[in-house]
């Protein structure tokens, strides 16, 4: 048996052998599956393999499906075997695929996604539509709608996202969706009656269901309105709302609102009628002497920018850089928003797109990236490029971004950002890559190896959203081997959530092992040991019903525990600080879990204090507890009868 179970697609010599190789596989995989069908990752393992090794399509189907026979709900057989048919141009059995796996699985959002992503790609924007229109009779999360929009969008259809939107306010009738609507219309300038109306309308309905987020959605529309230079509307906005003619506005939400008409008011005065010509004209020549007096008073610039836009102010204001250019500072801040602000207000107040590019581009070069720089003022520009020229020039500006910003600690910000945008998109490689990028980054600017494992739990994270398990392995194990203390105390963890106590338990061998001297590791894996259940705990555990396993200590648990302490000992030598350290916590241990026998040799072991400061410890043994008597002669008696018995 010994050939046939070591023999490879490589060893055959012929189409015979070849054949026989793979029933010998197959058997295998029969084999494992018949003693436990519920091991999912076996099923697609074995499908992969009829793919990969056989070329045998047929057969590859023919074990997904019996997967799916097995649980049709877990979805990485769904995706699996989509991208199985896609992989191999089965482009009508991959259609055929998502619509059974979002007819059965309707409210999994992975699924609706995969399959307008594949019939975006092979440019059938028709079914793109209906495939959206199918999901939304499930009426999902905010998730999807947002999806539909972006997706009508970016094919230049703003009638259809209108259409969309007027049924996502009624599916999801809260500020955030009418936000988001007003969003929309605010990108298109010219556009001021539909954006009005949707004003208009949200409000009407937020102020009828008492959102408790309507103070939010009224000061978005007075801020528009004053940007249109519609001082005197949003003056009748807030005094229509707090009459309460129609609406009686509960308590808090009056609160927040009269909050916001106070700030309106400190900034356009109470009197609208004589606001272009008193108040107006009186703050802008306040603003003027201050930035006169001081070029650098960044608020007053801003101020002034507000009351009176214009190109001459706008590059007077950019004109005065801040003078110490060695650190990040808050002027630095006011300095560089007032950039962005610049080239917001070209693109839309102005509508000249190219002279935006050029104050956007001038920004970036005012900028020191060698010292520091803002993940803002990219986002920004980011975005603006998105807008004028498409994604690829958006991301080209994050590519630059992150090669600007690689002579100082990664920007998080900015590569939250990035990869927020490519997961929208499901460029999943992208995403890999960036993570990879940000984890070498945090590397290469030190600043404690808790940054770069952090970046790496959000990346584990990720995988594990979109179903990669074997990917997500992979990197918690890379993550122990690494060497890294963080690492490794995070891999211990996900090791121990998902039950891999093996696993774990070699992460602290090789931690001992490579760092003998370490007390914590010594102490952290010895209490581990009593932390985690018994092999017999965790078969009964899983035999049984309960949802939580209530951990008892064992004989087991506590022989295992003083294994450890006393391999710490052998192994901390004459260190006397780390010897006395690791007995304090081994009495504590014995105190609550030991019994009399050894509670009292660990007080035997204790270090004994010399005259000249120095420590005498007592000789090391581990203690044996005396056999159970008791249950010896029960054995005996309980033998014995079975022999005269029989």
């Amino acid at each position: 048996m010994a050939p046939t179970q070591t023999l490879s697609v490589r060893d055959a010599q012929d189409l015979e052998e070849f054949r026989s190789w793979q029933l010998v596989k197959r058997r295998e995989f029969e084999q494992q599956l018949n003693k436990n069908r519920l091991n999912f990752g076996q099923w697609l393992r074995y499908a992969r393999w009829e793919a990969n090794e056989c070329h045998d399509l047929a057969r590859a189907r023919s074990v997904y499906e019996r997967a799916l026979d097995v649980d049709v709900a877990y979805v990485p057989f769904w995706v699996q075997y989509i991208r199985f048919e896609l992989a191999h141009k089965a482009v009508s059995h991959a259609r055929n695929l998502l619509d059974r796996a979002t007819s059965v699985l309707p409210y999994v959002a992975k699924l609706w996604f995969l399959a307008v992503q594949t019939e975006e790609a092979l440019k059938n924007y028709a079914k793109v539509k209906l495939t959206f229109e199918r999901w939304l009779e499930w009426r999902p999360e905010p998730v999807a709608w947002d999806a539909y929009v972006s997706f009508a969008t970016r094919h230049g259809d703003p009638e259809l996202a209108r259409q969309i939107y007027l049924r996502y306010v009624d599916q999801h009738p809260t500020t955030d969706t009418w936000l988001k609507w007003a969003a929309f219309e605010r990108d298109e300038p010219a556009n001021i009656g539909n954006t009005r109306l949707v004003y208009e309308t949200g409000a009407e309905r937020l102020l009828r269901a008492q959102d408790a987020k309507v103070a939010e959605f009224i000061d978005s529309w007075t801020q528009w309105e004053t940007s249109v230079q519609e001082y005197h509307r949003a003056r009748a906005i807030f005094d229509t709302i707090l009459a309460g003619k129609e609406v009686s506005l509960p308590a808090s939400v009056r609160h927040q609102i009269v909050t916001v008409k106070a700030q309106f008011d400190r900034l356009y005065g109470q009197d609208t009628q004589l606001l272009d010509e008193n108040v107006a004209s009186w703050r802008i020549s306040s603003y003027r002497q201050s930035v006169e007096a001081d070029p650098r008073d960044y608020d007053s610039w801003w101020q002034l920018l507000t009351l009176a836009p214009d190109e001459a102010t706008f590059e007077a204001a950019v004109a005065q850089p801040p003078l110490n250019s060695d650190r990040k500072s808050a002027s630095w801040n006011r300095y560089v928003f007032i950039w962005i602000r610049y080239a917001l207000w070209l693109e839309y107040a102005v509508e000249d797109i190219e002279r935006a590019r050029s104050v956007w581009q001038r920004c970036v070069q005012a900028i020191p990236h060698a010292k520091f720089s803002f993940a803002k003022m990219w986002i920004e520009y980011s975005r603006f490029e998105t807008r004028a020229g498409g994604l690829a020039e958006g991301r080209k500006v994050l590519g630059k971004a992150i090669g600007k910003t690689s002579k100082i600690p990664p920007k998080a910000k900015l590569f939250r950002y990035y990869i927020d945008v490519e997961r929208k998109v499901g460029e999943w490689s992208r995403v890999r890559k960036l993570y990879e990028k940000w984890m070498e980054a945090s590397v290469a600017h030190g600043g404690g190896s808790g940054r770069w494992v952090d970046v790496l739990r959000q990346y584990v994270d990720f995988e594990s959203s979109i179903g990669e398990d074997e990917r997500v392995k992979a990197l918690v194990s890379l993550a122990g081997e690494s060497g890294d203390v963080h690492a490794r105390e995070y891999a211990i963890n996900w090791y121990n959530d998902e039950l891999l106590y093996d696993e774990s338990r070699q992460l602290y061998e090789d931690a001992v092992t490579s760092n003998p001297a370490s007390v914590t590791t010594w102490i952290a894996y010895a209490l581990f040991e009593s932390q985690i259940p018994t092999d017999e705990q965790l078969d009964a555990f899983n035999a049984s019903d309960d949802t939580e396993l209530e951990l008892e200590i064992t004989d087991t648990h506590r022989k295992a525990t003083r294994k450890v302490f006393t391999r710490a000992i052998e192994a901390i030598g004459d260190n006397a600080k780390a010897h006395i350290a690791i007995l304090k916590t081994w009495k504590e241990y014995e105190d609550v879990n030991g019994d009399e026998a050894n509670q009292r040799r660990l007080q035997e072991m204790q270090p004994i204090k010399l005259d000249d400061g120095t420590y005498e410890f007592p000789e090391v043994a581990e203690v044996v507890a005396k056999p159970n008597l008791a249950k010896f002669l029960a054995s005996a008696k309980a033998w014995q009868k079975k022999e005269e018995a029989e």
